[in-house]
């Protein structure tokens, strides 16, 4: 009797193992690319709070949640040039619930500058966010107010400049290395984990010289805690109107160093998938909460949010890049 009753107590369990196991796989097959998100999604941001990226990773996700009806959850994993979080989105699983908001370098430039483990062609490219042009601020402690003063004092005091970028390899940091040959000067350049600790120190004096976004940083300006001396940007920002172009001062190999934002997918996204998530993408960056915000941080409109247009700028900006790093001689730092 008792053997009776185990045999039919077993038996139901393993009918109800069944019941839940067929459940779950309808569960799983229901799943399609027009109920995606089901369940919160991850956004790696691949450097430190407080700088312009993560304020774009942040805008977005508030955007996609309200399109999408899920949590969008930002996760900062800076270090290694953005490498480390980077390469937690090149492992993946390539199912949209693992995303990447970055600077362009990440993906374009950083791979032919650092030994990082992910391949260029790891990432989809999704959408372009927003564009930023370089601008070189300085600390105006410098014996100079604008770069030809400044160009001059370092030719005749070599070595005694510093200049910072928010990681070794990134568009900071050869916009540093690129106007140091264009004027013959000699700046030191010294590496952060992102541009809100390098803009700390260039405040305090410990560096002179940063490359980076419009603003926060324009606000430094406007204060007198910063010298804006000149932007990358093919013609004056209406942000900053005072602040000349680089070609204005005869730089206009500089022009080169304009940036960008996006998000991106681990390669291998279904296509069906990516054009659900570039739909929902298309909708955030287009809502007037969001380009309102982008203007806001002194940022320009993205020129497209088509994976198929954005996906070809990203293969054409890392050949780009790959060219550049040859044809200076350029020696990873690490």
């Amino acid at each position: 009797m008792a053997a009776s009753r185990r045999i039919k107590l077993l038996a139901g369990v393993l009918s109800g193992s069944l019941v839940l196991a067929a459940f779950l796989a309808s569960q799983a097959r229901a799943e399609t690319p027009e109920s995606y998100p089901s369940k919160p999604v991850r956004i790696v941001v691949p450097l430190p709070p407080g700088g312009a990226t993560d304020s774009m990773a942040r805008m977005l996700a508030e955007r996609l949640a309200s399109a999408s009806g899920q949590p969008f959850i930002v996760e900062n994993r800076p270090g290694a040039s953005g490498a480390i979080g980077a390469d937690a989105v090149a492992r993946a699983k390539p199912d949209g619930y693992t995303l990447m908001v970055s600077i362009g370098s990440t993906v374009s430039l950083v791979p032919f500058t650092t030994k990082v483990p992910y391949k260029p062609d790891a990432f989809l490219p999704i959408s372009e966010l927003a564009r930023t042009p370089q601008v070189m601020y300085a600390n105006p402690n410098i014996p100079a107010k604008d770069l030809p003063s400044l160009v001059k004092w370092a030719k005749a005091n070599p070595g005694k400049l510093s200049f910072a970028s928010y990681s070794v390899g990134t568009q900071g940091h050869f916009a540093g290395i690129r106007l140091n040959q264009l004027a013959g000067i000699d700046m030191l350049h010294v590496a952060y984990k992102g541009s809100a600790p390098a803009m700390q120190d260039l405040l305090g004096g410990q560096v002179q010289v940063m490359f980076d976004a419009l603003l926060p940083a324009m606000n430094y300006v406007k204060s007198g805690k910063l010298l804006a001396l000149a932007t990358a940007g093919t013609e004056r920002s209406p942000l900053a109107p005072n602040v000349p172009t680089f070609r204005e001062l005869g730089y206009p190999e500089m022009e080169q160093f304009n940036g960008n934002f996006g998000l991106y997918a681990p390669a291998g996204l279904a296509p069906a998938l990516a054009g659900r998530l570039e739909a929902l993408a298309r909708r955030a960056v287009n809502s007037p909460e969001y380009l309102s915000k982008v203007k806001e941080l002194g940022l320009m409109e993205p020129e497209t949010t088509q994976i198929a247009s954005f996906s070809k700028r990203v293969r054409e900006d890392q050949a780009k890049w790959s060219s550049f790093v040859n044809r200076i001689g350029y020696k990873p730092e690490m």
